[in-house]
């Protein structure tokens, strides 16, 4: 036997058999932590069950005391599950309390507790519910929103290890899926995308967006997000989107596929703040004179023109513990004066108009009037109607049209201002004519909501009307005919 073989053979023994607060014990647990890096066979013998459980004592009892012990025994845990479903069965049925302990641990323990469970979770279904179970992604969401993350080369691996664990959010009863996340830790998963959208790989950001958008399309989440006041956040989300897709457009930097890859992410955030709006409880917290609500009006208004808006005051400043946080994120990413350059586009005044519609819907009808009287937003929807199949965003259409339906429901006045501007005929016609026939429904809706006890109006679109009743009429099946 090699003299190497036998120290190992003695440090497997005192492992076995010494407690965790001896020396024999301390030197036996480095010994094979820095030999089972390279030597599968003493990955091996660690992944005995018994082997393991003296392990996850050793953390217990060391995090706290001892930190190289601890390091030692996590070297040891996290190159034990190499490839080794057996040995991360051991652990998934041990629980993960040990793993919490040392997330709050120093920088060297932590992310060796991060490699560890990445090791046991990588391709082990199992080992991530339970992760999920013992709320493990609620560490591993402050950490991932926090300097250390950012600053890491291990950053990926960290993301990955928090998106198969949240991912388990669909296989746990509907009680524990809903179940709310904590106050700062719901606020830095929504900061996530603002945290890493400079440093993050396109793959990195497109996983912590699924990581978010997981909690997202919850109602519960949803529900959450409005009571906290923090809808702008996701609205942030979405214009981080956004401008990294005009990035890659205007001046070409970032990954040929960019936009192929974010769409469907900006796509799913669109809707999600439709929905969020649509949440009974939004119009209890959310009026037309709040800061975001006023930007959003605005972004509308400038029809997509790029803009700046000073999101730290219109919606930030709203919670102390919003303001922290959002401050920490624009310090630790590189820019910790001034206001962000809002890129506009399309979506973006595509998820305005759902939002204010929304509202809008929810609220007393009389409270639109000013909307069109005042800040007069009528026209530029109109003109973004006006040449419909020059828009390659249908949604947008959709939208803007359903939000000027809504904005009919004030009153005869307001109806024939909406109906005088000179891009109305036009923007009708192109809708009514549309070949999708969504467009061209919510175009006839539209036509019916403005002619609504207004003569006015109904003479001024009367031909359209007209148009559009013999149209129907010829479309009609014969009952009798050859």
């Amino acid at each position: 036997m090699s003299s190497q073989t036998q120290e190992l053979e003695q440090a497997l023994q005192a492992l076995r058999l010494q407690t965790a607060n001896t020396a024999e014990a301390t030197q036996a647990v480095s010994t094979l932590a820095e030999n089972s890096r390279s030597d599968p066979d003493v990955r091996l013998q660690l992944s005995d069950p018994q082997v393991l459980q003296k392990l996850v004592g050793f953390v217990e009892y060391s995090v706290n005391r001892h930190p190289t012990t601890t390091s030692s025994a996590l070297r040891c845990i996290g190159n034990a599950c190499i490839d080794n479903d057996e040995a991360r069965a051991t652990l998934t049925n041990l629980g993960f309390s040990w793993a919490r302990q040392c997330l709050h641990g120093d920088d060297e323990v932590l992310w060796l507790a991060v490699k560890a469970l990445y090791n046991i979770c990588s391709e082990y279904d199992a080992a991530q519910l339970q992760c999920y179970r013992e709320h493990i992604h609620y560490e591993l969401i402050d950490m991932c929103a926090s300097p250390l993350a950012l600053g890491s080369d291990d950053r990926s691996l960290l993301i990955d290890l928090l998106f198969w664990i949240t991912s388990q959010k669909a296989n746990v009863p509907e009680e524990a899926a809903s179940e709310p996340l904590p106050a700062e830790t719901l606020l830095r998963l929504l900061n996530l995308p603002y945290y890493h959208l400079i440093k993050a790989d396109l793959d990195d950001l497109a996983t912590i967006l699924e990581i978010g958008l997981t909690f997202l399309r919850d109602a519960s989440t949803q529900t959450q997000i409005v009571g906290h006041h923090w809808a702008g956040y996701v609205w942030q989300m979405l214009q981080d989107v956004e401008s990294k897709i005009a990035l890659r457009e205007l001046s070409g930097q970032g990954p040929p596929e960019t936009k192929e890859v974010l769409k469907p992410y900006s796509a799913s955030l669109i809707w999600t703040l439709s929905d969020i709006a649509a949440n009974p409880k939004f119009a209890e917290t959310y009026n037309l004179d709040d800061g975001w609500i006023n930007a959003l009006i605005q972004t509308i208004k400038e029809e997509a023109a790029e803009f700046f808006t000073n999101f730290e005051t219109d919606i930030v400043d709203q919670s102390e513990l919003g303001a922290r946080l959002y401050r920490e994120a624009r310090q630790t990413r590189g820019n910790p004066e001034g206001t962000d350059p809002i890129s506009g586009g399309q979506r973006l005044v595509c998820a305005a108009c759902q939002i204010i519609g929304n509202l809008l819907w929810a609220l007393p009808s009389d409270q639109a009037t000013p909307l069109v009287e005042e800040a007069a937003i009528h026209v530029a929807l109109w003109r973004m109607l006006v040449v419909p199949d020059g828009v390659n965003d249908e949604d947008l259409l959709h939208s803007a049209a359903s939000l000027l339906v809504q904005l009919t429901r004030p009153s005869q006045h307001v109806r024939e201002l909406i109906g005088a501007d000179e891009k109305a005929k036009d923007a009708l016609t192109a809708l009514c004519g549309h070949k999708t026939p969504q467009i061209k429904q919510i175009g006839v809706k539209l036509l019916r909501a403005l002619g609504r006890d207004c003569p006015l109006n109904q003479e001024r679109f009367g031909s359209l009307a007209a148009d559009l009743t013999v149209a129907a009429a010829e479309d009609a099946p014969m009952v009798n005919g050859a």
